[in-house]
């Protein structure tokens, strides 16, 4: 058999194709970031007494496109 000792080798360079696999990577990164558990943050200390007063008579009606009120 003349030619069996023969073999082709085909080489394909796709410069491109890093950019795809550093992007599925960065999407890992973020879905992990995403998923990622919160810490709680602190609450707000409220003193007892210190809550904000609102004067109703400076409240006025807001007419919206419609022409109805929203108070």
């Amino acid at each position: 058999m003349a030619g069996a000792a023969q073999a082709t080798i085909r080489v394909f360079i796709n410069p491109l194709v890093p950019f795809v696999w550093w992007g599925g990577i960065l999407m890992l990164l973020g879905g992990i970031l995403c998923w990622w558990p919160v810490r709680p943050r602190a609450q707000a200390k409220v003193r007892a007494g210190s809550e904000v007063e609102t004067d109703a008579s400076e409240q006025k009606p807001v007419e919206v496109a419609d022409g109805g009120v929203i108070a």
